[in-house]
């Protein structure tokens, strides 16, 4: 019995370490909440470069349904190249009530036929 105790021991830190490994991204872990990057598709509806803010329409993500967001963004450069009407995809780190855009990349405008023809395909994926 003795030994099966000294077991025991030396495997609950391991079991601790793949436990935490396991968790989900996004998660809780000790009292602390962890980045959660989400990949998006959007239409930039207004820049305040001001308050270095982009206001979007996005696309829904998996856990979040689609809607209007006002959003910081990291990279204040990328708010020079960025007007109302723009499509865009960006990376948006969801685990704030203000999520804060990266990686932002222009793909058209709103109302394009490339545009619609990209919303098409993204329907017909689902």
């Amino acid at each position: 019995m003795a030994g099966r105790g000294l077991v025991m021991a030396l495997l609950a830190p391991l079991g601790a370490t793949l436990l935490l490994a396991l968790s989900p991204v996004g998660q809780p872990s000790h009292g602390r909440v962890t980045a959660f990057w989400s990949p998006i598709h959007a239409t930039v509806l207004s820049v305040d470069r001001q308050h270095k803010t982009l206001t979007i329409r996005y696309e829904a993500l998996e856990t979040v349904p689609a809607g209007v967001r006002i959003c910081a963004v990291r990279e204040v450069k990328s708010l020079a190249h960025l007007r109302a009407g723009q499509l865009i995809e960006a990376r948006a780190e969801t685990s704030h009530a203000q999520w804060l855009l990266d990686d932002i990349h222009i793909v058209g405008r709103a109302g394009s036929n490339e545009s619609a023809q990209r919303m098409a395909s993204q329907t017909a994926r689902l």
